[in-house]
């Protein structure tokens, strides 16, 4: 819609590749918010998944969030009659802009996680592995947990402390370079904890 009138979609169990999946990341770099729920393994995530990982307990990381607040950590774990609160759950990532919001895992530590939200340029993507549409008639919980990541996209986006600050970069080459990346740059280095120095 002209003038990007709306600011966020929302995803449902949905694959997205080629050219549709071009448009819908320069659509969030320029800042659409996208939730994305239960996604298939295979398709054009901003992460990877791991399919077939399935856990029945999930741990809060970040509990002022605005996707989860107010829940306690008993309502992301054992659904239904399988028990089973995430399937194919998101691989944690190793770099970039991101909020991990919950933790899960398995004998070798929690590396995944099944709620995660990935920033691109002006906006974000908010990944949800749980199974909130699918179970929605037999879980409690889900019903109040999909209500509350609809909500979230109308909160302000969150300033991310993993987004790299920059130093000596008076002709711009490092952050043009970050920009075609997709890698957000804060615009203050005191909320950062990253600093890149360009050493040139």
């Amino acid at each position: 819609r002209e003038g990007m009138q709306i600011a966020q979609k929302a995803f449902a169990a949905l694959k997205i590749e080629g050219d549709a999946a071009l448009r819908l990341r320069q659509a969030v770099a320029a800042g659409l918010k996208v939730l994305w729920l239960e996604a298939p393994p295979a398709g054009s995530l901003p992460t990877k998944t791991d399919a077939g990982h399935r856990a029945a307990f999930a741990f809060i990381r970040r509990p002022a969030d605005p996707a989860i607040a107010g829940f306690d950590e008993a309502e992301f774990q054992l659904w239904g009659q399988d028990h089973l609160v995430a399937k194919n759950t998101l691989l944690k990532p190793e770099r970039g802009g991101c909020d991990i919001i919950l933790d899960c895992g398995g004998s070798l530590g929690l590396k995944h996680t099944p709620l995660l939200r990935v920033y691109q340029g002006n906006g974000y993507y908010l990944l949800c592995q749980m199974p909130v549409l699918s179970a929605l008639s037999v879980e409690p919980a889900a019903p109040h947990i999909l209500d509350a990541l609809l909500r979230s996209l109308a909160s302000p986006m969150q300033v991310n402390r993993q987004f790299p600050a920059l130093a000596n970069d008076a002709a711009g080459a490092l952050k043009e370079a970050l920009a075609k990346a997709g890698i957000p740059v804060a615009a203050d280095p005191r909320l950062s904890s990253v600093l890149l120095v360009d050493g040139r």
